[in-house]
């Protein structure tokens, strides 16, 4: 079709979503754009759908997101969180970290991935580092930071970073609590009451 407006550029994408061909959507968007064809309010949906099944590919089609992904001239702060989660999926933390550097806008969720990334990967330190830039954190930043201590037998820490929720008042949920009892059964903290002494300053039980 020549010269197709928003309307069939719409369907075209939202047909592509329905079909989960991700890239091909958003290499249908960039042409959109390129043709001086401005997004409506009815393409993001099909946008935002079509960023999530990305973090479902191979690396190989990873790769060729990424592409699309930076010939976009507008990309919001959930294209970017969800870029960032795919490559920490595939365990490309290398080019991974670099979109997070680069994103302007960086949201909780973009933060909690990267830093479950490096303790998947047992990089504590660069996970540690992150943690503490961090300009706020949620329930699951202390979770994933916890869990990232105790996957890699630092316990002691793990629990100190229970302790430090306590005090900013973070109630911990049931996660959090099976991390941390775990943590304290591998320590051996149980046993020797330190466990029941870290929970009971935690001012939970």
């Amino acid at each position: 079709m020549e010269n197709p407006n928003v309307f069939v550029y719409n369907a075209m994408i939202k047909g592509l979503v329905q079909s989960y061909q991700p890239v091909q959507a958003l290499e249908l968007y960039v042409q959109m754009l390129r043709a001086n064809v401005s997004p409506s309010s009815y393409t993001f949906p099909s946008l935002i759908k079509a960023c999530g099944l990305v973090s479902q590919l191979s690396m190989g089609r990873i790769e060729e997101s990424i592409r699309v992904f930076d010939e976009m001239p507008e990309r919001d702060v959930f294209a970017w969180t969800t870029m960032v989660s795919s490559l920490v999926r595939v365990g490309d933390m290398s080019t991974a970290g670099r979109l997070f550097d680069m994103m302007p806008d960086r949201n909780l969720a973009a933060w909690n991935t990267l830093i479950d990334g490096y303790a998947r990967l047992r990089e504590v330190d660069v996970a540690e580092l992150l943690f503490n830039q961090m300009p706020a954190r949620d329930i699951i930043s202390w979770t994933t930071m916890i869990n990232c201590y105790s996957q890699n037998k630092r316990f002691r820490e793990a629990l100190g970073v229970f302790n430090e929720m306590a005090k900013h008042g973070i109630d911990p949920d049931e996660v959090t609590m099976a991390t941390v009892i775990s943590a304290c059964a591998h320590l051996g903290a149980l046993d020797l009451g330190e466990g029941n002494t870290l929970l009971r300053d935690a001012a939970w039980i």
